[in-house]
């Protein structure tokens, strides 16, 4: 035996199979159902990996999980490879069973030979669905089956109307004017904007806090032009804006006693 063979076949209750917790792995409705066809047609024909030392499986997650579906139950034995691998190893030999860049590529002439012509083996036994077929052989791989020719174009169309209705419904969305786009001069008017609001400096805001804030303005803006000071009697919008301090002070005589409001910078 070579010492590169680090497995050993064994019959084990499916019971000390424990689905590994981390198993970053899932499968499509779509294709489980193709797996599960297979699995019923032909049967399991390659052993899981299951781990002794954690009582994991290091692969065949959902090839055990469709051999539950077809017994109906876990009170049955199956043939495994066990190993014995540390935590580590193990979590990195169960990306490594399906990580594409450590499988093969397909050879498309020898592919085609098995899949297309005389003598062509079935490309739903082989996992290949119509679209597939199509896709990598073209509309001469089901030349020859009419049926299975409607069927793919039925697949087609309802593709077609589904696509079309995502556009609609997204032509639907956007045609509602519930967002405003401000467009300014350069890279600093944003933030100047956002500071003079009060406003956090990022690129999209609620519209209802922008309302809210800009309202505050305008009524502020309204009490100033309207607001006399009871010290020197200047009518606030009598003057620039820009005197009025931080203080709340009349921009006129620094009275402090005139201002109702919050006062602008």
């Amino acid at each position: 035996m070579s010492d590169h063979v680090k497995f050993v076949p064994m019959k084990i209750h499916r019971s000390k199979l424990n689905n590994a917790p981390y198993n970053p792995r899932k499968i499509s409705p779509k294709n489980r159902k193709k797996l599960q066809d297979n699995l019923k047609s032909v049967g399991l024909l390659q052993s899981l990996v299951w781990n002794k030392r954690t009582g994991n499986l290091v692969g065949g997650h959902q090839r055990l999980s469709i051999m539950d579906s077809l017994e109906g139950t876990n009170d049955y034995c199956i043939f495994v490879d066990m190993v014995d691998l540390d935590e580590k190893t193990e979590k990195e030999q169960n990306i490594a069973f399906n990580n594409s860049e450590l499988a093969g590529d397909w050879d498309f002439k020898k592919l085609g030979d098995l899949m297309v012509g005389e003598g062509k083996i079935d490309n739903f036994a082989a996992g290949f669905d119509l679209g597939q077929m199509y896709q990598i052989f073209g509309g001469d791989s089901l030349a020859d089956n009419p049926k299975a020719m409607e069927e793919l174009s039925a697949q087609v169309e309802k593709s077609k109307r589904l696509k079309q209705e995502i556009r609609d419904k997204a032509a639907e969305r956007d045609g509602h004017e519930f967002y405003t786009v401000a467009v300014f001069a350069n890279d600093d008017e944003p933030m100047r904007f956002a500071d003079m609001l009060g406003l956090p400096s990022q690129r999209y805001i609620d519209g209802r806090t922008l309302m809210s804030k800009v309202q505050s303005k305008v009524e502020l803006t309204m009490v100033m032009s309207t607001t006399r000071c009871f010290g020197c009697h200047v009518r606030f919008g009598d003057v620039s804006a820009e005197g009025v301090t931080k203080s709340l002070s009349c921009p006129q005589c620094k009275s402090q006693r005139a201002v109702l409001g919050r006062a602008m910078s």
